[in-house]
């Protein structure tokens, strides 16, 4: 399986979805079409536990992103980086395969350089830095206060 094609599918899934009036089974279907010839069943199973996974909690997600893209408004978030965001932090908190943040942010990073611009990758590994650094760092003061 590659993770990194089903990564790629799962945004190209939800950047439809995010900019089209399209839904979910639909933009998968024509990105499944795209990728026929090319893709394990492993990987498009994987790409559509992504993007439904991603659908159903970005409400939750997005809230973790708007907290920690520090003076940047959701709605000033190129919406190609918002959604590699989104599904690296799925992947981090919400799936229920998690994935090592450090390899996350390494794939994220690196779809960035491919579908995002120049800043892109620097700009993604910088709010999910700061994300893990601190929700790592809250998890463990809670741990160390009882609570």
């Amino acid at each position: 399986m590659s993770r990194r094609l089903a990564r790629e599918m799962a945004l190209q899934t939800l950047f439809q979805m995010e900019f089209s009036p399209i839904d979910r089974k639909e933009a998968f279907a024509a990105v499944r079409e795209e990728y026929a010839d090319g893709a394990e069943e492993s990987s498009i199973d994987y790409a559509a536990a992504l993007a439904a996974g991603v659908d159903r909690c970005k409400k939750d997600i997005t809230q973790l992103v708007a907290k920690y893209a520090i003076d940047w408004d959701i709605s000033r978030i190129a919406g190609v980086d918002l959604t590699i965001l989104r599904i690296c932090i799925y992947e981090i908190y919400f799936s229920d395969e998690r994935i090592d943040p450090g390899v996350a942010i390494n794939e994220a990073v690196e779809i960035a350089k491919i579908y995002g611009d120049d800043d892109s990758p620097r700009f993604i590994n910088g709010i999910l830095g700061n994300m893990v650094k601190t929700l790592n760092r809250e998890k463990a003061c809670a741990d160390v206060s009882g609570n």
